[in-house]
């Protein structure tokens, strides 16, 4: 994930807006990347000054000014249940991968960030034209949405046209699968193998009707002479 194509530049894009403009709202920023096994996605949430209070208590849970590991797990699998990423209309199970927390006193300054990275894992291969659907409703009250596909590092994953809703908590992914050259063959090695296995048997069968042709001909040949005989 962390060599994903344009995240940085997004990333730094992002910043300068909250920069310049962000004081009363959760910026939520989705990156999605289609993989031939997988969806990626990486969230990062970065508070504004007048909402970040807000946004801590709901993360330190005990109230210690400090964010614990056990509580970055219990706010990320918490922010993972109201998200969703479906292909082609069939819902996938997303799964914590890692998190990243700024401290409270970065997040309190509006220029603190927390990255949660999770992945959906696809129960097929893809191939052929299909779309992706993405749903956050985290925090709408107090949240701007921003979501965007990344480059495919898979040469046969083409991104076609991105959606979105006008908040940009609901967005659209269309994209093209082609099959690889590895998966062409795999598909019709058995097929080839078929094919040989019945000219084989063709072979054998054709073979097998020549030489009983001869015998029977030598058969009649050594009839005729004893007859003469």
């Amino acid at each position: 994930m962390k060599s994903w194509p344009l995240i940085l530049a997004m990333l730094l894009a992002i910043s300068r807006v909250a920069e310049a403009h962000r004081l009363d709202d959760l910026l939520q920023a989705a990156f999605i990347e289609i993989t031939p096994t997988e969806i990626r996605l990486q969230l990062n949430l970065n508070p504004g000054v007048e909402v970040s209070d807000k946004l801590i208590w709901m993360i330190d849970r005990d109230g210690d000014r400090t964010i614990s590991a056990a509580e970055e797990k219990i706010f990320s699998e918490c922010l993972k249940q109201r998200l969703s990423v479906s292909v082609d209309n069939h819902p996938l199970a997303l799964e914590v991968l890692s998190a990243e927390f700024d401290p409270p006193s970065e997040l309190r300054s509006g220029s603190g960030n927390i990255k949660v990275e999770m992945r959906g894992r696809l129960s097929h291969p893809l191939a052929g034209m299909l779309r992706l659907r993405f749903e956050n409703r985290n925090w709408s009250e107090m949240s701007a949405y921003l979501v965007n596909a990344v480059l495919p590092r898979n040469p046969t994953i083409r991104i076609l046209k991105q959606v979105r809703n006008d908040n940009q908590s609901l967005g659209w992914i269309d994209f093209s699968v082609e099959p690889s050259k590895s998966e062409g063959w795999t598909r019709t090695a058995p097929l080839i193998a078929t094919a040989l296995l019945a000219m084989s048997g063709l072979l054998f069968i054709c073979r097998k009707q020549r030489v009983d042709s001869i015998r029977r001909g030598n058969q009649i040949d050594g009839g005729g002479v004893a007859s003469v005989k």
